[in-house]
């Protein structure tokens, strides 16, 4: 078994004391709670199937408000900040019609995700989470009497007074370690995601919005002087063309602004990432949602990166979970308000964007739609400008809900 921070380097995690908080998922979510939770003083440990750096199907778009949000639980952006690409503009493209262009709301980043989880990885080490690598979660046991949890892997279990899982926006997985077992009733959404790393002439510091029938791709700059080629589409529209490469030359066909920007793009040797396991944006089914752990990041609902900043939402969704969890174990809050606050946080940051979100996609995804919103924002200043900025979340506070619970720690600034 890889292995950090104190984890046994043994391959085996028999005889290891008990933790306050198990954490399945590396991701922002995932790191951010485990973080913010070891700062309060909790014992924590997180579990990623991979080891880092890795790649992760993602725009890498920071927002300018993800600085300060970063600041509220401890994280240091600066290393990041270093090598990112600046974005300060924006641009859509439709099949048809005119193209608008114009300012973002602040200096946006351009990083990989292979740069941002690898460093807040190592920030997690330093604050003292016991980080687990290539570490795969077969299961979740919960529903003790006294609450209690076992994180189940390859090397034995992991006893856990509680659990967060922040395993991405494949609700699958999660269900799959609390149910266990290949499950029938699996969510299945209708979307698909491909990406790839390279180089492109002429990128500049504006992130590309193109939109082609069923789908939209984004082409922005990010560290080394590269580029990330990364779209969302629905897989009815994808699964005719059976691969990645026959379905980048379909798209190219559908948005000439596209197809010269695929034309010039010179990809790194390296494959495609693709994710063909269905995922979905919108709020997670209730009947569904575990008692036995708290969901945050994606798991517990996927805003559409048409509507919102994903990586903001997953650093503000393990924050939230940080605070729940911190009052929890101090005796403040009982299990049932904190599933109930976590679900009322997640209306609050995520609501209105998520339906936003399936908004922008029904009229995005459609050639005709995206036309005509596309030409009608490219000469109405106003309109242009209220669309940008509506779909950013500026204020690093925290929920109102929340607020009461906050200690005396950085998450509470």
């Amino acid at each position: 078994m890889a292995s950090s921070g104190s984890a046994s380097d043994s391959g085996s995690n028999a005889g290891r004391a008990p933790v306050d908080v198990g954490v399945v998922g590396g991701g922002i979510a995932g790191l951010t709670a485990a973080t913010a939770l070891a700062r309060r003083g909790r014992r924590v440990a997180l579990f990623e199937a991979k080891r880092y750096p890795f790649h992760r199907l993602c725009g890498e778009f920071l927002s300018p408000e993800f600085e300060a949000l970063s600041a509220t639980v401890g994280f240091d952006v600066s290393p990041l900040a270093a090598i990112a690409a600046p974005m300060r503009r924006t641009r859509f493209t439709a099949p048809r019609g005119r193209p608008f262009e114009d300012a973002l709301p602040g200096v946006a980043l351009g990083v990989s995700r292979y740069a941002i989880d690898a460093e807040l990885a190592r920030q997690a080490r330093a604050a003292g989470v016991e980080l687990f690598e290539g570490e795969k979660v077969r299961a979740v046991r919960g529903g003790g009497p006294d609450g209690s949890s076992a994180i189940v892997t390859d090397a034995g279990e992991v006893e856990c007074r509680r659990v967060v899982l922040a395993t991405g926006k494949l609700r699958t997985e999660w269900r799959r370690l609390v149910v266990g077992g290949e499950l029938a009733e699996a969510q299945h959404g209708p979307l698909m995601g491909l990406k790839q790393h390279g180089h492109l002439d002429g990128v500049g510091d504006v992130v590309e919005i193109h939109t082609f029938p069923g789908g939209y791709c984004g082409v922005n700059p990010i560290e080394g002087g590269r580029v990330n080629v990364c779209l969302i589409a629905r897989t009815a529209a994808f699964k005719p063309h059976k691969t990645p490469e026959r379905f980048l030359d379909w798209i190219a066909s559908r948005n000439r602004h596209l197809g010269a920007r695929l034309a010039a793009f010179r990809p790194l040797d390296e494959p495609v990432l693709a994710v063909q396991s269905h995922f979905d944006t919108g709020p997670v089914d209730e009947s569904l949602r575990p008692r036995e752990a708290l969901l945050a990041g994606d798991a517990s609902g996927m805003v559409s990166p048409l509507a919102g900043e994903g990586m903001c939402l997953a650093l503000r969704g393990g924050r939230a979970a940080a605070v729940l969890l911190d009052a929890h174990l101090s005796g403040r809050v009982g299990w049932d308000q904190v599933l109930r606050l976590a679900r009322e946080c997640e209306q609050d940051e995520k609501g209105g964007l998520m339906r936003l979100g399936k908004v922008l996609e029904a009229a995005l995804f459609q050639p005709a739609l995206a036309s005509s919103l596309i030409s009608l924002l490219s000469v109405a200043g106003p309109l242009r400008r209220a669309a940008i900025v509506g779909t950013r979340k500026l204020s690093p506070a925290l929920p109102e809900a929340l607020r009461g619970l906050a200690t005396a720690a950085p998450e509470a600034t």
